[in-house]
């Protein structure tokens, strides 16, 4: 359900702001190097225990924090991104990846050294492999990879990155760096997978900062999930979506409403959903749960890196591949998250798992109050270290102080309280691209119960505009009937039957009962505007018994309306 929760494995922000130092330079000609710092909880308690804090003063927000037993060695930056003055790592020369303290010269945190003459940058790997990447990506000494973990062009302030890494975090990532370069090219394809924007001690170290620089574990995480990735690599991690899902996409945003959209002030692209338009019935209307997973892949391997690219070419110097993830649960009901939701929350854990660090926190607005025993149930899909990383509001006013604080009102939604376009429109844009001012959906699910009243949809044509085609989707194992008119018109389609097409097969699951389509014969079609019109679904009264555990009973409507010339 929240693809935004981007796997990740750092602590948790408190509402504080995160204090920032500014720093001398040896070099007066280079601007500034801010430190950027964060706030984050501390806590000894076991990883499965959740805080639920409301300020006396004020029971509207909630505050939920998955802790554990484990040190917050490598926070998140809670302030705005001042780019640093480039500072070279290499992995030719290993000194360079290590924290000031190890080397004998002063601190770098408070005194950053001048670029004397930037050196030969780690290359990037050429797109070449077997599975997507990196097959032919010839592997350097380890004392070049070293050197690049040492000292990279662009040191972060923080603990666990190129530049900032201790003797021991240094021995580990040198370990990983042999490991992937061993015999199978996917486990490489897996940490070069955005190679494009990512250069390699970057990578490196944010796939270690997963397991806090264990490299014997994260080897073993990514040789375990070799399976999906060779599956997906295969596709080409589904560049055509609406073939991948077997439904088109602008009708699949319907009910995942999800969207990037802007940039945060520390330059990291930012996403929206909102998860109270979500309804499971109506994507598994017309996918399936894994199918579903086409999307998340190409949303990391497509969108999130092409933003990634459009940062960089922006600021040169930013070498975060994160995001900042909003939820807006605003409509949410405790009967949304069914069985089905739990498993397209699996999913969606296990493909982040590919994805390690890139969710640079997540913010959750409009909480109910019912969700505190909810989380309960979703941190267990989701890495504890990532779920430190996700602050949760029931107050819309204070969630969205805490949205401005990390993202300018000129780059937030209007419809999240900013000042710039609506996510709607965005998603509208993805949907129908160059047409989105051309085409819209009259859209509506329908839950026709059995012996039960017949449901009925009303929508409006305007005088510029026509219907071209209506389709019903659904996987339901009982049929239904249903029938179009103009409102003070003719009959538009009478009596359709929407039912499988080799009949009512038995099943003995639900994962069996796939999806199906059907398309509405309409008389006259295209149907033109100005007018009104109606769908009746109804049952059609068959007496054969259906085991309750199917799905059954509901119908996704789809109207085509575009405007005409």
């Amino acid at each position: 359900m929240f693809s935004c929760c981007r796997n990740s494995t750092s602590a948790i922000q408190t509402e504080k702001e995160g204090k920032t130092e500014s720093l001398s330079r040896t070099n007066t000609s280079q601007a500034n190097l801010v430190r950027r710092t964060s706030v984050y909880f501390d806590s000894a308690k076991d990883s499965s225990d959740i805080q639920e804090c409301i300020p006396s003063d004020d029971d509207s927000e909630i505050f939920m924090d998955a802790v554990q037993d484990l040190k917050d060695m490598y926070p998140i930056i809670t302030t705005s991104y001042i780019p640093p003055a480039p500072r070279r790592v290499s992995m030719l020369e290993p000194d360079s990846m290590l924290r000031a303290t190890h080397l004998n010269e002063p601190d770098t945190i408070l005194q950053a050294k001048p670029v004397q003459q930037r050196l030969r940058l780690p290359p990037v790997l050429e797109k070449r492999s077997s599975s997507r990447a990196t097959r032919k990506a010839q592997r350097r000494p380890t004392a070049a990879a070293k050197q690049d973990l040492v000292n990279p062009h662009v040191v972060i302030q923080e603990r666990g990155y190129p530049g900032q890494l201790s003797n021991d975090e240094l021995a580990q990532a040198q370990k990983f760096y042999r490991a992937i370069h061993g015999d199978d090219a996917a486990v490489r394809d897996i940490v070069y997978s955005l190679n494009t924007v990512e250069e390699e001690p970057y990578a490196i170290c944010r796939f270690l900062r997963a397991t806090q620089f264990d490299a014997d574990k994260i080897v073993q995480r990514l040789q375990d999930g070799l399976d999906l990735w060779k599956d997906a690599s295969a596709a080409n991690f589904y560049p055509d979506l609406s073939d991948a899902i077997g439904a088109p996409v602008p009708v699949f945003l319907q009910f995942y409403p999800y969207c990037y959209f802007g940039t945060a002030k520390n330059g990291c692209p930012v996403s929206y959903f909102k998860a109270g338009r979500f309804d499971v019935e109506g994507l598994l209307a017309m996918t399936t749960t894994d199918k579903t997973a086409s999307y998340f892949w190409h949303s990391n391997m497509y969108s999130f890196r092409d933003l990634l690219q459009k940062t960089k070419e922006s600021q040169p110097e930013f070498v975060r591949c994160e995001a900042i993830n909003v939820i807006d649960l605003t409509g949410l009901s405790a009967s949304q998250f069914s069985n089905d939701t739990m498993d397209a929350l699996k999913i969606i854990s296990k493909i982040g798992d590919y994805f390690p660090e890139t969710m640079h926190c997540l913010i959750v607005l409009n909480a109910p109050t019912w969700f505190s025993m909810t989380w309960r149930i979703i941190q267990g899909f989701i890495d504890p270290r990532t779920a430190k990383k996700i602050q949760v509001f029931g107050s819309e006013t204070k969630g969205r102080n805490r949205l401005f604080e990390l993202v300018d009102e000129s780059e937030v939604p209007t419809d999240f309280g900013g000042k710039a376009g609506s996510t709607d429109l965005t998603i509208r844009k993805l949907a129908f691209g160059n047409d989105w001012n051309k085409r819209r959906l009259a859209v509506d699910l329908m839950h026709v119960k059995r012996n039960g009243k017949s449901k009925t949809f009303e929508w409006t044509l305007n005088a510029n505009e026509e219907m071209t085609q209506v389709q019903v989707f659904s996987r339901s194992v009982t049929p239904c009937s249903i029938t179009l008119t103009q409102k003070g018109g003719a009959v538009v389609a009478d009596q359709v039957a929407i039912e499988r097409p080799h009949g009512n097969t038995t099943f003995t699951a639900a994962k069996e009962a796939l999806p199906f389509v059907t398309t509405i014969p309409m008389a006259n079609a295209p149907i033109r505007g100005p007018g009104t019109f109606t769908v009746e679904a109804s049952d059609n009264k068959e007496s054969s018994t259906v085991n309750k555990k199917l799905p059954s009973g509901f119908f996704l409507f789809v109207a085509d309306i575009r405007q005409t010339e």
